[in-house]
């Protein structure tokens, strides 16, 4: 059985060593590119959540409720889903 510093050896002398090119931003769809990419900043640049929207139960809105408890603040699902209703 390999190592795993043995397996990875393996794996990379078998890879291929592929040449050095520039390409437009165009014409790189679908070609990999073999290097890590790194931001100069987050974007946005300032802290947010990681999770946006609210959870409901589709039977109580389709039964045509508006009005829907938030363990954060009752009134701001409500106020959500009156405008989400007003563009729709």
């Amino acid at each position: 059985m390999l190592t795993t510093i043995e397996a990875t050896h393996a794996i990379k002398s078998a890879m291929p060593t592929f040449g050095t090119e520039s390409v437009s931003y165009n014409a790189a769809m679908g070609r990999v590119l073999h290097q890590s990419v790194h931001a100069e900043r987050d974007q946005p640049p300032f802290d947010r959540v990681m999770m946006d929207g609210i959870a409901i139960r589709h039977a109580d809105f389709d039964a045509g409720s508006v009005s829907f408890r938030s363990s954060r603040d009752s009134t701001l699902a409500t106020r959500r889903m009156h405008s989400r209703l007003a563009s729709a």
